[in-house]
């Protein structure tokens, strides 16, 4: 995997430009290439209506997508130069995923309709009108949509991940020195500093 990933990871070129605030991702899929066919189309949605004895009652969304052997490796670099301050420091942060199979159903109940139900205010004489068997501009006092909104998804995982960072930095520390004269006066030295959070890997299983 960490072979494999490091291939992808060095196809991408950094401009000068970029180098102070770079950040790279790729994703793709592990294996032959009707594999990564399948993932494109393990994807389904449907939509209907839910009715009892002819009235509609709500309408339904469902949709569903699995995939096999997908990766995600990603890396960013920074830098931070600060003159004034003598300060330069260097970060870079890098990860990878892999999930040897994922997949995930979701579904939505909207009630009484997706729309919603419109709401509207009426006065006295758009009530009269319809009272008479006339018409009224429900559109003059509109109050917007309402809907209840019910939704379950499911999901599922298998999978490992590594990451890793590394940084390092130089800094302008006040010291005190003692001059030729013998007198005490502030002056900087710079200091090296750094750390390196060794990669970890993970497995996860949800």
């Amino acid at each position: 995997m960490r072979t494999y990933l490091g291939e992808q990871v060095t196809k991408i070129k950094a401009d000068s430009k970029d180098f102070f605030k770079l950040e790279v991702s790729n994703t793709g899929t592990l294996g032959p290439e009707f594999l990564a066919e399948w993932n494109k189309k393990a994807i389904t949605n449907k939509e209907g209506k839910l009715t009892l004895n002819g009235t509609h009652l709500a309408d339904v969304d469902f949709s569903a997508e699995a995939a096999a052997m997908r990766y995600y490796s990603g890396g960013s670099l920074s830098a931070e130069i600060a003159p004034l301050k003598g300060n330069l420091n260097f970060k870079a942060e890098g990860s990878a995923e892999v999930a040897f199979a994922e997949g995930r159903m979701e579904g939505k109940l909207y009630l009484p309709s997706k729309a919603g139900l419109m709401l509207y205010f009426l006065d006295l004489e758009q009530i009269k009108s319809l009272a008479s068997g006339g018409t009224a501009d429900t559109g003059k006092y509109d109050m917007g949509a309402i809907r209840l909104a019910i939704g379950a998804e499911l999901k599922g995982l298998v999978g490992v991940s590594i990451a890793g960072e590394v940084s390092i930095g130089v800094a302008m520390q006040d010291v005190e020195t003692t001059d030729v004269d013998g007198k005490k006066k502030r002056g900087k030295v710079p200091v090296i500093k750094g750390s390196r959070k060794k990669s970890n890997a993970t497995k996860r299983l949800m």
